[in-house]
């Protein structure tokens, strides 16, 4: 996947992309990084790169609780629901949880 390299204007619009995505899908644990348009897709489509939250502590998908994270996985993409007709891909590298219980 090939990103294009921002302007200043779309810098700008980057920021204003996070900010309506903060409005609209908010996650307590994450925050979005950036905001791109992909080079050579068929359709239109917004790659958003999403990261954890700074001293943010994983979940484990068993048991739910908190604990300390070891090895992220490679990134992949989740497709949400199209806004306004656009392909929107949420690009993250899932952590892995040293689970105590």
């Amino acid at each position: 996947m090939g990103w294009l390299q921002p302007t200043d204007s779309e810098q700008k619009n980057e920021r204003e992309l996070k900010t309506l995505l903060n409005q609209i899908e908010k996650h307590r644990s994450f925050v979005y990084d950036e905001v791109r348009w992909v080079k050579g897709a068929a359709r239109l489509t917004l790659a958003v790169l999403v990261r954890p939250r700074a001293h943010s502590r994983a979940h484990c998908p068993g048991c739910g609780r908190r604990g300390p994270g070891y090895d992220p996985l490679a990134p992949r993409r989740f497709e949400p629901v199209p806004l306004w007709g656009i392909a929107v891909f949420l690009v993250h590298a899932m952590r892995r949880v040293n689970c105590a219980g």
